[in-house]
């Protein structure tokens, strides 16, 4: 297979064959990188024997957090909570080479997508402290399309770049030939050749969970804040009706009426975490909750030629609506008649609710002003056994998982357009967990997103979707922002002030997008006509990711009498199918 030999367009949309002069990560050692040869060897032998397949090796992070590029991994010092950075900027996309540390292409720091605490990764001043950077997800491809099928929406592809045939990119197939795919507040609406008006493209079930992006993870409580007065995230009303464990972990409730606890996106700002090195915060500390929004630590990564403020939009400027609640519930005594569990998800005001009975073992599901909405299901949440629930709010539609299962209910799940495209002040407390005459206790909870595409195009600008950006936090400051996520009466801008694009798809044509929008050039920015990809540019389907990056260990064992250094861990939990 050839090496590509320039990829001028856009890096952070490319992908280059496993062969290419990609990196190596610093300090690794021959004896490391000999034996990921031989299981990477022995893996694609057997996967051969099944798949026509071909290797590759992400370099970029236009797909992240689905796939990564070459990146640097984190573990926050404040919360323990480990995430990527992008670190594709430290090579060369067109040779593959490796900026030295005296050009300074080096990333620096990143921002933790949980407490916002800044990590920094290199000392500008001596003596440096640099923390290794990783190749890219090592990725299965089978060639061919069709592939046993036609591509189909939602599908991760494998294509040669339009404007540079010897360029391999991957995104996610976003339109079909012939249709006109509409773009508009961070959705996907598709117009068909026989069509009168555009629809909305909703995920199926495995790919919508697997787009979901973390906002909040309570099993990483960040106590060093709490301890200078800043509030959780989680708080009970009426306040004693839920308590709250010691290291704040988990929650558990014996309600004799109705107890709610409420999620409020409480998340610092440097100007926070400045203050609380100046000690505990006064008792009049503005304490401002914010919209939940687009924010990507995977973007958040300053580089030591520039190492300012990282780029707003990897704070999130666009609010999102659709979320996700996931928990694990216990019901601690024999349900009493009428104890229920009720989970809600707020869109614009309006409530999107599952009550689960744990007398009659019933979910039912509700829509603030849908009378008719009611689907119904049998559960299984016998006392005493903990349960693991999801439940989404994605694409105008609720699913629920138990146990990782998705619950089939006695009625569609989805529901027409509602109108709800302006945030409220209830937007501000947008998940509530509300127990009825139960005693239950809940735990690793997490509040996630739905993936969020900006109405982009070539002549516009690549960062948001606001027609005039000033508008929206005037000095783009993240103060600025933060004030704004938290002020309701200025979310007009909501309604009036968001662009939608277009695109129009003619015969074999296909139109792909990526993950990671803030810093994906697909098609939405190729320019001119060409922002498409057509049906003889179509390399395959992305399979699997069957070797992401190992860890490296100081690990020794004894072999007869012999110490041997254990190089590296295999990362076992990021193996598997795309989706």
């Amino acid at each position: 297979m050839s090496v590509p030999q320039s990829e001028t367009t856009e890096p952070d949309s490319a992908l280059l064959p496993a062969e290419a002069p990609v990196v190596s990560p610093p300090a690794i050692d021959g004896t490391r990188e000999t034996i990921e040869s031989i299981v990477v060897a022995f893996l694609l032998a057997f996967l051969f024997r099944t798949f026509i397949a071909e290797a590759y090796v992400i370099p970029t992070g236009s797909m992240a957090p689905t796939l990564l590029g070459r990146h640097k991994d984190l573990l926050c010092p404040e919360c323990g909570y480990r995430y990527q950075v992008n670190a594709s900027e430290e090579v060369d996309p067109r040779s593959g080479y490796t900026y030295p540390p005296s050009d300074k292409k080096t990333v620096v720091a990143g921002i933790c997508p949980l407490c916002r605490f800044r990590t920094r990764m290199v000392d500008l001043e001596p003596p440096a402290k640099d923390e290794p950077s990783y190749k890219g997800d090592r990725i299965l491809v089978a060639k061919g399309v069709p592939l046993n099928r036609q591509p189909q929406r939602w599908d991760v592809i494998v294509f040669k770049y339009p404007g540079e045939a010897e360029m391999n990119y991957i995104k996610r197939l976003a339109g079909l030939p012939g249709e006109t795919v509409r773009i508009e507040r961070g959705d996907l609406l598709v117009r068909t050749p026989e069509g009168e008006k555009f629809e909305l493209a909703r995920k199926p079930p495995a790919k919508m969970r697997a787009l979901l992006q973390i906002v909040h993870n309570n099993d990483y409580p960040p106590s060093w804040i709490r301890e200078r007065g800043w509030p959780d995230r989680w708080q009970s009303a009426p306040a004693a009706a839920w308590h709250r464990s010691a290291d704040g972990r988990s929650f558990d409730c014996a309600a004799a009426d109705s107890a709610t606890l409420e999620y409020r996106h409480l998340v610092p700002t440097q100007r926070d975490w400045d203050r609380f090195e100046e000690g505990p915060l006064p008792a009049d500390y503005p304490f401002k909750p914010q919209l939940i929004a687009d924010a990507c630590a995977y973007n958040s990564g300053a580089i030591a030629a520039d190492p300012g403020e990282v780029p707003l939009q990897s704070l999130g400027v666009h609010w999102v609506g659709d979320l996700a609640v996931e928990l694990e519930l216990r019901s601690t005594e024999t349900p009493v008649e009428a104890s229920r569990v009720e989970l809600a998800l707020v869109r614009a005001g309006r409530r999107f609710t599952c009550r689960l009975d744990l007398s009659a073992q019933r979910a039912e599901l509700g829509i603030d002003g849908l009378d008719g909405f009611h689907p119904a299901a049998k559960i299984d949440l016998p006392p005493g056994s903990a349960r693991q629930l999801l439940l989404a709010h994605v694409d105008r539609q609720l699913l629920l998982w138990i146990d990782g299962q998705l619950v089939e209910f006695d009625a569609a799940t989805t529901y027409d357009d509602l109108g709800d495209r302006r945030p409220t002040a209830e937007d501000l407390v947008p998940v509530r967990i509300v127990a009825e005459r139960a005693a239950v206790d809940v735990r690793h909870l997490r509040v996630l997103r739905d993936v969020y595409y900006i109405a982009s195009r070539f002549n516009s600008d690549p960062i948001n979707d606001y027609l005039d950006p000033s508008d929206v936090y005037p000095g783009n400051s993240e103060a600025a922002l933060a004030e704004f996520l938290a002020t309701p009466e200025r979310w007009d801008v909501y309604v009036d002030g968001l662009r939608n694009v277009d695109f129009a798809l003619g015969p074999d044509e296909f139109f792909p997008l990526g993950d990671n929008s803030g810093r994906s050039a697909d098609g939405r920015l190729w320019g001119g006509s060409e922002y498409f990809v057509r049906r003889e540019l179509l390399v395959g389907r992305a399979l699997l990711v069957y070797w992401p990056h190992a860890w490296p260990t100081a690990w020794h064992v004894d072999v007869r009498g012999t110490d041997v250094q254990v190089p590296f861990v295999p990362q076992f939990g990021r193996m598997g199918w795309i989706r």
